[in-house]
């Protein structure tokens, strides 16, 4: 029985989820802050930062109260072309864990622009596959890019929403919503789904009325060949 689990636990992405915390408030602000959550080591922490920052150059930063270390994903921040808002995502490695942690993002121009973000843990230090990005204008139907075939059958696809705006939002494709740090100005969902098969990916979903942002699908995989699962989601928007 032992060797069976251990088998479907290389086969299967694993996606239970075990608990979640999060929230949103205000606006504006140079920093956008998640609430405190019990980070564990070893996990990966996903975040992203939605800023109506247009056609301003930014300077943006991600850290927590833990002094994990971020890494800004390649190619971001990514811009609609509708010039008026950028997406940021950064990703890191739990190797300081414990309670009271909390990401704080920012685009470096203090409260001159509207901000939401939202950041989601899963299990296992995971390793970034594919990365592809879209723009989104006066649209309810929103994708992602769609990725090069991904390298591992089992992946974690996380589909990453910044709307210069806000309204409802239903997943499509299998996917499930982590988290939604919604304002009326700004908005940033994270969803995610696992996979079993290499492939070329998009992420998708529905959105409330036309809105204009960006969409990027990032694919995530554990080296060692299981999956990824989400350990917890955590986020707060301005």
């Amino acid at each position: 029985m032992k060797k069976l689990l251990s088998l479907l636990a290389l086969t299967f992405p694993l996606l239970a989820q075990t608990y979640s915390v999060g929230g949103a408030n205000g606006s504006g602000g140079s920093d956008c802050v998640t609430t405190t959550f019990t980070s564990v080591v070893g996990d990966t922490i996903t975040a992203a930062l939605s800023t109506t920052s247009g056609a301003t150059a930014i300077t943006p930063t991600a850290s927590d109260a833990k002094g994990n270390t971020y890494t800004q994903i390649a190619g971001s921040p990514f811009s609609d072309t509708g010039g008026n808002l950028k997406q940021v995502v950064w990703k890191a490695t739990v190797t300081a864990g414990g309670t009271l942690n909390a990401v704080t993002l920012t685009d470096g121009n203090g409260s001159t622009f509207w901000k939401s973000c939202a950041a989601v843990e899963h299990s296992n230090a995971l390793t970034t596959d594919r990365i592809s990005s879209a723009s989104n204008i006066g649209t309810v139907n929103w994708v992602t890019g769609t990725t090069a075939a991904t390298v591992q059958a089992v992946e974690v696809l996380l589909g990453i929403f910044s709307f210069d705006g806000s309204d409802t939002w239903t997943p499509l494709g299998g996917y499930t919503t982590r988290q939604n740090g919604n304002t009326s100005n700004t908005q940033t969902i994270i969803q995610d789904l696992g996979v079993s098969s290499t492939g070329a990916y998009q992420a998708t979903g529905t959105a409330g009325s036309a809105l204009n942002g960006v969409g990027t699908i990032l694919t995530l995989y554990l080296p060692s060949g299981g999956g990824g699962g989400v350990r917890k989601r955590v986020g707060v928007s301005r």
